[in-house]
């Protein structure tokens, strides 16, 4: 993979005793560098000292990981979205509802408090990936 085709991978504490193995392993060789963090303020500090190295940064919760559909379109979404600042994914949860939220970010861009949409969140800098999943592990 080339650096336009690789991502920084922040694993989010989900506070449901996972480690993220599971998460950072779905992403094979896309993650260039994954951190752990307990909140987006720990990525907004990164994002405000320029610390984020490649063009994308994507975050999972360390109860999540994505499928092999979602994998594959990756490097495209990453070369071929580089107007968008935002790219939104569909979540399969194991009760079967699903839910659509920006989980891949520009290195610049800034996140509330809480939650995954952005400061200043406009739509038309967004868009939506409809190749796989990320999907919710359960304990098995």
């Amino acid at each position: 993979m080339n650096g336009d085709e690789t991502l920084t991978l922040f694993v989010m504490d989900s506070e449901r005793d996972f480690t993220g193995k599971r998460a950072i392993g779905s992403f094979y060789e896309l993650a260039a560098i994954s951190y752990p963090v307990k909140s987006n303020a720990m990525i907004n500090a990164m994002v405000d000292k320029r610390r984020i190295k490649t063009d994308w940064y994507f975050i999972i919760q360390d109860d999540e990981r994505i499928d092999e559909m979602l994998y594959a379109a990756l490097p495209t979404f990453m070369t071929m979205c580089m107007g968008k600042d935002y790219i939104s994914f569909y979540k399969k949860m194991n009760d079967k509802t699903n839910h659509l939220f920006p989980r891949m970010f520009k290195k610049y861009v800034r996140l509330p408090e809480c939650g995954f949409l952005p400061i200043g969140f406009d739509p038309e800098k967004n868009e939506t990936c409809l190749n796989g999943w990320i999907r919710e592990n359960d304990k098995s």
